[in-house]
Formats: C-alpha cells, sequence, structure tokens
C-alpha cells in the first residue's frame, strides 16, 4: 500500500493498546513516504494482559511481558512521546497532554484501554486496580516486600498424627527459635526458648486422656529443640488443636479452659485477609496466582484469601462444567468465596456489600467492569450509552471520520463484545489497512469482529483449564 508520491501528513497514535503495537509493526514492514507518525503513551512498555496472572504468580519476569515502545517505534520510523493525554480538541485536531504543549494530528488512532469502575466507598489506598496493568503490578511489587510479607512472619503450622498443629518452622523451613510465652491464667505455660536463644532440651508432650505421643520431628524428620508442655493449674493439657480436631487458625492456638491465646506472629505479621472483588475469569486467574505467589514464599496457608461475586456464581459466562472445576479448585486452595456479595466499601478493615453483609478484609484487587477514562466524556466524540468511543464496523468514529479507535476503549456499531485483549489483537490488521487507505483517500473496509474465542483460565500453577 504505497503512496504515489510522499504525505506530509501528520498520523498520531494515542496510546501503546495492542492494536497499536500492530499498527506499528506493519508500518514498519511497509512505510508510507512522508508520513509523519508519533505514538504517545504514558509508559515506555506496553503490558500483554493475557500474561498478567503469570506474572504475578511469579512464573514470568516483568520485562518478559512487556513490549518495549521505542523500539518499535524506531522500526516503525514513528517518534515517541511518553505523556499523559488529558483532553482532545476534535475541531481543533488536537491532543492535550499533562505537562507539555498539545499535539496536533492530521488522522487520530486511539488506543488507550479502559479504568476500572469503582465504587466511591472502595477509592481507597487498601483497593488495588487490575487496571491500567503498569500501576497495578507497581502495586503488586510494592505489597510482596511490604512488611506485612518480610516482617515477623506468621509461623508454618505441621499437622501430627493426633490431628493437633505445632509450630515446627518458620515461613522458609528454619528450626524455630521458641521462647518463653505464658498462656494466661489458669492455662498451660509452653517454654519455648533457654537464654540467648540457645536450643533447648528436648522433651515428650502428653496427649492428655489418649495418652498418644506427639511426634516431634519437622517436615524434614529433624528432631524439634522442643521443651516439655506442662501443665497449668486446672490440671488439663494445652489443647493443640481446636475442639472440632481440626487445625488451628493461623492467628494463634487455643488456650484451652483459661481462654488465652498464644500467638503465632507478631504484632506487624499477623495473617493477613486478601481477596479479589470481582468473580469472572480474570478475578479467579488473579486470585489463584496470588495464592502462587505467596506459596512462593512459604505463605500459601499464613493468610486467608476471598473471592467476591456480585451474583450466585463465579465465572458467569463461563460453562457450567468448568465453573464447578474452578469451584472444587478454590474450595481444594482453602479459597473462601462470597456470592451475591456486591462490594461497596472497605473501610476499617471490613469489606461491606450493598446487602449490609461485611467480611473482614485488609487488602482488595479490584477486577469489576470497565469505565472509559475520564475525559473522553468531555470531547465531542459519539460514546455509547457507558461512554466508550462509538466506531462503525470500519474501526472509525461515527462523528469525525479522521478519528479512529480500537480495542477496550472502542464500542463498534451494533457488534457489541466483552472487553477482552483478544479482540484488540484482531482489530489491530485492520485498523492498520483503514487508517493508510484514509489517508490516501481510498475506500475503507468492513471489519467483523469474532463472536467466539478460545477462553484459557489459568489455575496459578502453570496449569490451565480452556
Amino acid at each position: 500500500m504505497q503512496a504515489a508520491e510522499p504525505l506530509a501528513r501528520e498520523l498520531l497514535l494515542l496510546g501503546g493498546g495492542h492494536s497499536h503495537v500492530i499498527l506499528l509493526r506493519m508500518l514498519g514492514m511497509k512505510p508510507i513516504p512522508g508520513l509523519r507518525v508519533t505514538l504517545v503513551s504514558p509508559d515506555c512498555g506496553t503490558p500483554y494482559s493475557g500474561m498478567l496472572p503469570g506474572r504475578v504468580a511469579g512464573h514470568y519476569e516483568e520485562a518478559e511481558m512487556h513490549i518495549d515502545l521505542a523500539p518499535l517505534c524506531r522500526f516503525a520510523g514513528a517518534a515517541f512521546v511518553q505523556a499523559e493525554a488529558i483532553g482532545l480538541d476534535a475541531a481543533a485536531q488536537e491532543v492535550q497532554c499533562r505537562g507539555r504543549p498539545p499535539l496536533r494530528y492530521d488522522v487520530l488512532s486511539i488506543d488507550i484501554g479502559i479504568r476500572p469502575k469503582v465504587p466511591p466507598g472502595l477509592t481507597c489506598p487498601q483497593v488495588i486496580a487490575v487496571k491500567p496493568i503498569g500501576g497495578f503490578l507497581r502495586r503488586w511489587q510494592e505489597f510482596l516486600q511490604s512488611e506485612a510479607l518480610t516482617k515477623d512472619k506468621p509461623l508454618s503450622l505441621q499437622k501430627t498424627s493426633a490431628g493437633a498443629a505445632l509450630p515446627v518452622a518458620d515461613p522458609k523451613g528454619k528450626p524455630l527459635n521458641l521462647g518463653e510465652a505464658g498462656a494466661g491464667a489458669g492455662s498451660a505455660e509452653l517454654p519455648l526458648a533457654g537464654p540467648k536463644g540457645k536450643p533447648l532440651n528436648q522433651g515428650g508432650i502428653e496427649a492428655g486422656a489418649g495418652g498418644a505421643e506427639l511426634p516431634l520431628s519437622g517436615s524434614s524428620g529433624k528432631p524439634l529443640n522442643l521443651g516439655g508442655i506442662e501443665a497449668g493449674a486446672g490440671g488439663a493439657e494445652l489443647p493443640l488443636a481446636g475442639p472440632s480436631g481440626k487445625p488451628l487458625n493461623l492467628g494463634g492456638t487455643e488456650a484451652g479452659a483459661g481462654g488465652a491465646e498464644l500467638p503465632l506472629a507478631g504484632a506487624s505479621g499477623k495473617p493477613l485477609n486478601l481477596g479479589v472483588i470481582g468473580a469472572g475469569a480474570g478475578g479467579v486467574e488473579l486470585l489463584l496466582a496470588i495464592r502462587q505467589a505467596l506459596g512462593a514464599k512459604g505463605l500459601a496457608d499464613c493468610h486467608a484469601l476471598h473471592l467476591f461475586a456480585d451474583g450466585p456464581a463465579i465465572l458467569p459466562a463461563i460453562g457450567a462444567s468448568v465453573r464447578r472445576r474452578f469451584e472444587r479448585l478454590l474450595h481444594d486452595r482453602g479459597i473462601s468465596v462470597h456470592r451475591d456479595f456486591s462490594a461497596q466499601r472497605l473501610e476499617g478493615g471490613v469489606l461491606t456489600a450493598a446487602s449490609g453483609a461485611a467480611v473482614p478484609l485488609d487488602l482488595a484487587f479490584l477486577v469489576t467492569d470497565a469505565a472509559p477514562h475520564g475525559w473522553l466524556a468531555d470531547t465531542a466524540l459519539a460514546k455509547d450509552p457507558d461512554g466508550f468511543i462509538q466506531v462503525n464496523d470500519r474501526l472509525q468514529s461515527l462523528s469525525h471520520p479522521n478519528i479512529f479507535a480500537a480495542g477496550d476503549c472502542a464500542a463498534i456499531e451494533r457488534q457489541p463484545r466483552p472487553k477482552a485483549g483478544v479482540y484488540a489483537v484482531r482489530q489491530g490488521k485492520p485498523l492498520y489497512r483503514n487508517v493508510m487507505r484514509h489517508l490516501l483517500g481510498r475506500r475503507l473496509r468492513r471489519f467483523k469482529p469474532q463472536k467466539r474465542f478460545l477462553t484459557l483460565i489459568s489455575t496459578g500453577d502453570k496449569a490451565a483449564v480452556a
């Protein structure tokens, strides 16, 4: 598609989304003489959204899931401007950017993605939105390096043959330096360490009425350096499991008749309640990836994980058999699912639903419905009822023929589709063709997006369900 004579025109590509990545690659292979191209993006790299769960789980490095925009622009003969768009004057054919003069264009293509639709009560530091992905990844890394995960980590527990739970190792598997702690009045006292942290001599632990001995070895089979547990004033043994025989919660052990609790973590390392708001494919994948990442740090069972669904079921757009499989998987991995929970507010460590239901939660990851960028509302562009840029089946604005839009920020007239990266990728080639044909004064070609596509939902551990 070569021009008969050089063009002296400005093509401005706003956003580094999947469609523009493909457009730039094709432009590099088939350049248009005289055409000046500029890409504007707030980030130097564009993430491939399909690799996000793998990145969170720790299977990929961040560089592996990003496309470096600067070398791609050099290949395409385009200029790269790192800036954030904040407005559009379609009459003057200018894009306003934060902290710099406006950028003029003859033809504009917009591929800026989406932002999350956030209820007012969830606009707080304890809620991390997944979109835009660049901001999410920065917050995720901050969380992984935070004191909540690195200082005074909760102790891991080992179940014994008698159904009891003993603290046997720190999260890295090293032998515990057990220190002395009193279990409260009327309860037992647990001698945990000698002076200066030296290991104590080993002592047997009698299991009370049953008379069974509890093993004193850790998961590696090495003997533990443990002191004996002496009964309190009431003569009762210190129970090492709850009344039902289930493993103890991570906050501490039950101290029997005295009611005291022996904490298994320091004040700064208390077990956290972590949750994902949104139970579609993206939310389920993200939560399983989070659990995988915690497992890599030895913390898979040290924090409570929650999944919040607006409706009665998870994965509402997925077939029943796959849904049942993931329900079993979430249950097996100890993840609590809260159905019909329309999250509205996170305050004081409690997440509240529109129904009034409440769940303790320290940190939430938001994977909910998409919303357009706020500045689009102030433009003269034609928009659909949800505020997305409305385009025809040629990816051309209904109101401004010299403006094109693709990816999640666009809505194709009479062809509604979910906001998914697969559509943005498929729109790259027809977007390139129609932008170039418009520049050359040729007739545009229609594009019909596919209705179905293969869905792969990651289980967090380098496996997926189709």
